[in-house]
């Protein structure tokens, strides 16, 4: 495998060496920057843009983004729909097909204040020049023919640009761009040299850069300032994701006091009893300072909800962690995914007031959003019903986000009954379900992008003398809508469990229903998958992780690999 990761980066490298193209980094404004007040229409008139050149956008992210907008939204310097928002206080742009493009400012008043930069970008000259003609010499920079043409290694697939970053309008990049010393960026010598540059097409580096490992990927990272801004683009980030859940990994969270290390492991797909143990590999270590609850996101997110008004969301794949403070105590952090904004929304619910016998009334909810490029800021939401915030003297909660709704158990204090709170995380609304003693007993699962729960007859947990497991999911939110559905469990359960008590992890896409050990004194964990279909139990045991002194692990199915950096 190793060898395999290091061929591919290889025919990159090599890719991007042959035939050197001398490009030009275009630091915007020269000395003043991307700023206010910086004459940037008179500076762009003494450059010269042309394809494989990079316009790099220095500035204090803490005041300045750069937007690049269409010719109407540039003229009126209103950003409506922009094509592609940058916040990271150094921005690098590709310049990767001739023609105009548009950047302006997106803070309030800076692009009227000259925040606003029109670049033409010229073509190079055409690259079948440089090859050399039958029974001829080559030229030295000329590429050697024993490694051209390099193809994709498989048809790449059409990806649809996210909503909120389109992807750069670009069919070609030519990589690691290099500048010769003492040439002038506008000399007819640089322009020469143009000549010689190999573009390969965008959607096939893409492709390559996807088949790589995490790891790999963040070595890559390093590499260039082209290739750091590659791996950055939105339609990578949603490549991977793609080819990641077609190969889902067990996460794991293992809990020792106030600290959290994160595992994950391949998920055994369809595994029988001669299926091998699976090693789980290490991947972050987060500490808190008192109790936590650890609850799984969609896109490979992990959000860990504290007691003392702080919050963190991880990407156990990159080892990057945001911590979030709540504005007021006594409040709890849900959180949920919106795959078509593709944004994670907090929501924080906060109360006081008691009613009755500990329970606290939920006063406030609030809400924030992450990713959007502007500093995140709490605005406050209507949920329409009095519900208890009793959970946040628990630390954690029953919740799970499915599909852009996030689910969740509480009290409705005005008739004292039990409800399923369904929070819409892109309207940002909320809606009500009447649940039944199984739901509330259940474990919450993820039924193939349906709201299900768990139960072993009447049990929360199996045991060696359990019989069925029972499964109730939620078909119609509006109709509020049940099915139910009853396994039998198989023959060799009794010997295959032993004296074990276990407790449901979840479902997979497979439909192969989760368990895993539940008991006080530490043991080897091992996972039991029931096979529905089959009717056969397994018992695949998990290595590579210290579970001698842990707390408690927390389990998660069909977890995906993310190389979106936070």
């Amino acid at each position: 495998m190793a060898s395999r990761e290091m061929l591919i980066i290889l025919l990159v490298l090599a890719s991007t060496i042959i035939g050197l193209a001398v490009a030009t980094d275009h630091t915007i404004g020269g000395a003043s920057g991307w700023t206010v007040g910086a004459n940037l229409g008179t500076w762009a008139a003494g450059q010269t843009f042309a394809v494989g050149d990079n316009l790099v956008f220095a500035y204090p992210s803490a005041f300045h983004d750069v937007v690049e907008v269409t010719k109407p939204e540039f003229d009126s310097c209103q950003a409506v729909k922009p094509l592609i928002t940058f916040a990271n206080g150094n921005s690098i742009v590709p310049l990767t097909t001739p023609g105009k493009r548009y950047f302006i400012c997106g803070m309030p008043g800076h692009c009227t204040q000259g925040m606003k930069l029109e670049v033409n970008v010229i073509p190079t000259a055409n690259a079948a020049q440089t090859a050399p003609l039958p029974n001829s010499v080559p030229s030295l920079n000329a590429p050697s023919p024993s490694v051209l043409p390099i193809q994709p290694l498989n048809p790449v697939p059409a990806l649809s640009p996210s909503s909120s970053s389109t992807p750069l309008p670009s069919s070609s990049l030519p990589l690691i761009p290099a500048q010769s010393p003492g040439l002038s960026p506008t000399s007819k010598t640089s322009e020469d040299r143009r000549v010689n540059s190999l573009p390969i097409p965008i959607d096939h580096i893409i492709d390559i850069f996807s088949r790589l490992p995490v790891k790999s990927i963040a070595i890559c990272r390093c590499v260039s300032k082209t290739w750091s801004s590659l791996l950055r683009r939105q339609d990578f980030t949603e490549l991977f994701l793609s080819r990641s859940s077609t190969l889902p990994k067990l996460l794991l969270a293992y809990q020792k006091d106030g600290d959290l290390f994160f595992y994950s492991a391949p998920q055994p797909q369809n595994p029988d009893e001669n299926s091998p143990p699976v090693v789980a590999t290490y991947h972050l270590k987060l500490s808190f300072d008192g109790a936590f609850g650890v609850i799984g996101l969609d896109n490979g997110l992990v959000g860990v909800n504290g007691r003392r008004a702080y919050s963190v969301i991880c990407n156990p794949s990159t080892g990057q962690s945001l911590s979030l403070t709540r504005e007021k105590t006594r409040s709890t952090s849900l959180f949920g995914y919106d795959p078509v904004e593709k944004q994670v929304k907090v929501l924080s619910v906060w109360g006081e007031k008691f009613y009755g016998l500990l329970k606290l009334v939920a006063e406030e909810y609030q809400v924030m959003t992450l990713g959007t490029g502007n500093p995140p800021s709490w605005r406050v939401v209507d949920c329409g019903c009095m519900l208890s915030n009793s959970h946040y003297l628990r630390a954690c909660l029953r919740e799970k986000c499915i599909n852009g709704v996030l689910y969740y158990i509480s009290t409705d204090m005005s008739t004292e009954t039990t409800v399923l709170v369904c929070f819409d995380v892109r309207s940002e609304k909320f809606s009500f379900v009447k649940v039944k003693t199984f739901v509330i007993e259940g474990t919450m699962i993820n039924y193939n992008g349906k709201l299900g729960f768990l139960r072993a007859g009447k049990s929360t947990c199996a045991y060696r003398s359990s019989r069925i497991v029972n499964l109730l999911v939620l078909e119609d939110i509006d109709k509020q809508g049940w099915s139910e559905r009853t396994f039998v469990l198989p023959a060799l359960w009794e010997d295959i469990v032993g004296s074990a008590m276990l407790g449901f992890v979840g479902m997979t896409r497979t439909n192969e229903i989760v368990m895993r050990q539940v008991s006080i004194e530490p043991i080897p964990l091992c996972l039991f998958y029931f096979n529905t279909e089959r009717n056969t139990v397994v018992r695949v045991a998990v290595e590579g992780m210290d579970v001698s002194e842990y707390d408690s692990v927390h389990i998660f199915l069909d977890h995906v690999e993310n190389v979106e950096l936070m």
